[in-house]
């Protein structure tokens, strides 16, 4: 697999992820940080991005840190 594809695969898998029932509080807290420095608080373009790259919780752990403790990745991924 070539390297953007398997970076857009990664992402994906990342994103689906964090949407899962069990993980809505990451999403949630996300969400609040995300918007606090917008206008009216509704500005979420941008937003996937953001959440993939620059994110972190309330431990300093990033949302690809989140997902390796949950994962076992190959060293592929």
């Amino acid at each position: 697999m070539e390297e953007r594809e398997q970076i857009e695969v990664s992402v994906d898998k990342l994103l689906f992820w964090a949407l899962e029932d069990e993980r809505r509080h990451v999403l949630k807290h996300a969400t609040e940080v995300f918007l606090k420095g917008s206008e009216n608080g509704q500005d979420m373009q941008g937003f996937n991005d953001w959440f993939v790259h620059d994110y972190v919780d309330q431990e300093g752990l990033s949302l690809s840190e989140l997902y390796m403790k949950d994962h076992d990745i190959d060293e592929e991924e």
